[in-house]
């Protein structure tokens, strides 16, 4: 039951649903290899707890500016065109007991709505860009070898 849930921009992975319960607990760490058209982009990933039943439970939700991923301290730029890896770390921990049956989702969208600053992937202060600066749309490839690790284990 995803009503309510702003998937619609995003890509959604499901695993398999769980032969025994299985606890999902610590840091989720994403790996993304893509090729864009934009200098920078605000990523979010969202995970959830999809009960038998089909109700969508978030467990954990964390958006991060690809520019800043390697370090926070230090701003560094994509180069538009060229295949790049952005490696994320959720700054919120999760825990969460999983029964058997239940799927783990994660979603992985670019913020791009009202209501939160968009960066329109110039390489400027995004808090000075404007939507005249954006210019062509952004554009992503997304590598097959991009991985999201959910840390779990069985009691």
């Amino acid at each position: 039951m995803t009503r309510g849930l702003a998937l619609a921009n995003s890509i959604v992975f499901e695993t398999k649903p769980f032969v025994q319960n299985t606890i999902v607990s610590g840091l989720f760490s994403a790996n993304l290899d893509i090729t864009t058209n934009k200098r920078d982009l605000d990523i979010a990933i969202t995970l959830f707890d999809i009960k038998p039943g089909g109700e969508w439970v978030q467990l954990s939700y964390d958006w991060q500016r690809a520019s800043f991923a390697a370090n926070p301290a230090r701003r560094r730029l994509l180069s538009p065109g060229r295949r790049i890896h952005v490696k994320l770390m959720a700054r919120c921990t999760t825990s969460r007991l999983l029964g058997a049956g239940d799927q783990v989702a994660v979603s992985i969208r670019i913020v791009k709505q009202p209501g939160e600053e968009i960066n329109y992937g110039t390489g400027r202060p995004v808090s000075t860009e404007t939507i005249a600066d954006a210019g062509e749309p952004l554009q992503i490839r997304w590598w097959c070898d991009s991985s999201i690790d959910v840390p779990q284990h069985h009691p």
